[in-house]
């Protein structure tokens, strides 16, 4: 009994401190960082088209890259971080921002109705379609270890858009939409850990309302392929796919969104990025 007794007794002392340490380098190679930002540039298509000034079912839409002449594909900045504020890092922020100023002049090869107005064919027409995209997340990590995090969310997309349609000449006066749509959204995100320096993300925005006049509706996903080649950088490759479409016919005076007419824009696109953590 006592050989028993000493023989757990050198078994305990030589597994606990192997524990400790165990514990220590499983805490340590935590893979889900407190803080990062990241930053790069977006090569994306993008199709355009407007509808100013008419009510429902009425009115042609325009292709603002076919019509118009604005660029269907180009290279834009994108800036994201990201924030977990809780001590088991379950609870989460992502703050986005990203710009697409776009503008053209060109001469006009057939009638194009632009509210109760149509522009003829070979007037020149100086076009502006600017769109930013601000989103601000909070996503709650439902399930975590240190392979998978999943989590459910909501936030805000806030996006200034200014729309300008200038005939050069002609009877027909300038065409102006100026708004800011802050528009909810749901959200989710998938990320894993393939290896301590391969991960896999996936993050899904997805919106839909029809109040009165007004219908919006918001598709955004997003999927990259990390590589964290320090402790304090890595790099990426993601494709994000995204559609924003608005639609307010005949708005209330003072309406909270001052749009008459409709929006709708696409785009698909590469991310190359460099990304910090802290």
């Amino acid at each position: 009994m006592k050989r028993v007794t000493r023989l757990l007794i050198t078994l305990t002392a030589l597994i606990f401190p192997f524990q400790i340490s165990l514990a220590a380098i499983q805490s340590s190679d935590e893979p889900w960082e407190k803080v990062s930002v990241r930053a790069g540039g977006f090569l994306t298509a993008l199709n355009t088209s407007v509808r100013i000034g008419l009510t429902e079912g009425s009115g042609i839409d325009i292709d603002l890259e076919g019509a118009l002449g604005i660029e269907s594909s180009m290279w834009a900045l994108r800036a994201d971080a990201l924030y977990r504020f809780s001590k088991n890092r379950r609870h989460r922020l992502d703050l986005s921002y990203v710009g697409y100023f776009r503008s053209a002049t060109r001469t006009t090869t057939e009638d194009i109705p632009i509210g109760d107005d149509t522009i003829v064919s070979g007037t020149e027409v100086e076009t502006t379609y600017n769109l930013q995209i601000i989103k601000l997340l909070y996503s709650w990590s439902f399930f975590m270890d240190d392979r998978i995090d999943l989590g459910l969310g909501g936030g805000l997309y806030l996006m200034p858009i200014s729309l300008k349609i200038t005939p050069q000449s002609g009877p027909v006066a300038p065409k102006k939409q100026d708004l800011t749509a802050p528009l909810p959204v749901l959200d989710l995100h998938m990320d894993f850990a393939i290896t301590p320096k391969w991960y896999f993300k996936q993050k899904y925005s997805f919106f839909y309302l029809a109040i009165g006049n007004f219908r919006g509706g918001i598709i955004d996903t997003e999927l990259d392929i990390e590589y964290r080649f320090w402790k304090y950088a890595g790099v990426g490759l993601g494709y994000n796919s995204f559609r924003l479409g608005i639609q307010a016919d005949n708005p209330d005076e003072g309406s909270f969104f001052s749009l008459n007419g409709k929006i709708e824009t696409t785009y698909n696109g590469l991310l190359l990025y460099a990304k910090f953590y802290f």
